[in-house]
């Protein structure tokens, strides 16, 4: 539990799993917990969400990593440090000029499991809570296997044992960015991707990152669709969810994009989009 403001002596609560020597300084995060509502220590983990390869239509492209924790105060604000123990997890996505890159998040392991996981949408509660993180932070992996940090307002890469901030988001809403379908909401902040931090979730930009869809064609429940160009397209569908999920979240989406190259596409080819089959919009914020 935390202490009172301005009370006892700062103490640590440590992970005595692993000695702490074993993890080297470049491998260590570095981590303010800060805002106007302080947090109860009790089930407190982070972890870095790497954006995934896209390859499964059916999941969000995002794939966790868990940290260990070296040490975590229980004073307001909470400084944590973490061990990055291990390099990216299978389906984080490479890109071409040779990184993958991730958010960290705090969160609230409410089952206990040591994994943050996502909330089924037609769930009565969220299995886990999100509860702080800063929408500008990034974590740059390299192929030569270095780990890097971007930080807001900076112009070079740090490194990552470098402090910074991460911001208390504990209202429940926040905790939406873990639905296992992708929030509507989202769409506006991907749409505004500078607008004030404290509005954005922790990896709104997923909403306009579509994974490939299943055989270059729209999925049986496609409810609309975009076209880019007469080459190349994005749909979406909807899915129930509990009155929990739509009472905190709001409707929930999935998407996915095609490609194509030849002029004369399949038969199943939904472009130009025809209205009498799905709702045809203007751009992709409007999926």
């Amino acid at each position: 539990m935390l202490a009172a403001c301005g009370g006892a002596q700062e103490q640590s609560i440590v992970d005595t799993g692993v000695a702490d020597i074993a993890t080297p300084q470049g491998r260590r995060l570095r981590v303010k917990v800060d805002g106007a509502t302080p947090l109860d220590t009790n089930g407190l983990r982070a972890t870095l969400a790497w954006w995934g390869d896209g390859l499964d239509a059916t999941r969000r492209p995002l794939v966790f990593q868990d940290l260990r924790v070296i040490s975590m105060t229980n004073t307001w604000p909470i400084e944590l440090e973490l061990a990055v123990e291990e390099s990216p997890p299978s389906g984080a996505i490479h890109y071409a000029l040779g990184y993958r890159q991730a958010k960290l998040v705090v969160y609230r392991d409410d089952n206990a499991n040591s994994v943050l996981d996502f909330t089924p949408v037609l769930a009565d509660a969220f299995v886990d809570q999100i509860v702080a993180f800063h929408p500008d932070v990034y974590v740059w992996y390299y192929d030569n296997g270095d780990f890097r940090l971007a930080l807001p307002g900076a112009v070079d890469q740090v490194e990552l044992s470098t402090p910074f901030t991460v911001f208390e988001r504990s209202m429940q809403v926040e905790s939406c960015a873990a639905l296992d379908w992708t929030p509507h909401r989202t769409l506006f902040t991907a749409r505004n991707p500078y607008s004030d931090p404290s509005q954005r979730g922790p990896w709104d930009a997923e909403a306009v990152m579509p994974v490939a869809c299943p055989n270059n064609e729209p999925p049986p429940d496609t409810r609309a669709v975009w076209c880019d160009t007469n080459y190349a397209f994005r749909a979406s569908w909807s899915t129930p969810t509990s009155t929990f999920v739509s009472e905190k979240c709001g409707s929930v989406f999935r998407t996915c994009q095609a490609r194509r190259s030849d002029l004369s596409g399949p038969p199943t080819w939904p472009c130009p989009c025809d209205p009498s089959k799905w709702a045809c919009v203007q751009t992709m914020f409007d999926l």
